[in-house]
């Protein structure tokens, strides 16, 4: 069975997912820096479920992968609005994009003598907060959207109830 987990985790294999920290309100005590999938699994067995997880995916990345499927020429997958309530705390509402690239162009990933021309999903995180940016900078100065950035993401990190957890998807 293909598992959807939307929260951050760090993947060594597809079907593996040690889980970094909970968002989106979300805090169960005993799984942050475990592998998800087991304790999934353990759960699905004690109400005689006997499923084999295969894969553990992002909503943006299952997205991506569902849509290319259906459609080979689909290069992107998006989720907007994701967190917590778009309009009453913007700076914790998420949008979320993926997409697929070579192998042979991610830095993180030449270690491990994969091909270059293997594909990979790629899965970018960035919160409502930058996008609005991104849409009133469009049309400024570098200088000036520049400051204007780094002043807004200032403030709307500085609201957040997790700020280092934005920080670190930058």
């Amino acid at each position: 069975m293909g598992f959807t987990f939307s929260y951050p985790c760090e993947q060594n294999a597809i079907n593996n997912g040690v889980l970094q920290r909970w968002t989106k309100g979300f805090d169960v005590k005993g799984v942050e820096g475990h592998d998800v999938v087991p304790l999934f699994e353990a759960a699905l067995k004690k109400h005689n479920v006997p499923i084999k997880v295969t894969a553990v995916v992002n909503d943006t990345t299952g997205t991506l992968i569902a849509s290319n499927y259906a459609d080979p020429a689909t290069q992107i997958g998006c989720i907007f609005g994701t967190g917590r309530k778009l309009i009453q705390t913007p700076s914790d509402s998420g949008c979320n994009a993926a997409y697929m690239e070579n192998a042979g162009s991610i830095p993180k990933l030449a270690d491990l003598n994969l091909a270059p021309d293997l594909p990979m999903a790629i899965n970018c995180e960035w919160f409502f907060g930058e996008v609005v940016l991104l849409i009133l900078g469009a049309h400024s100065t570098t200088n000036t959207k520049c400051f204007r950035e780094r002043s807004m993401i200032s403030r709307l990190t500085k609201t957040h109830l997790d700020p280092a957890s934005r920080l670190s998807r930058r």
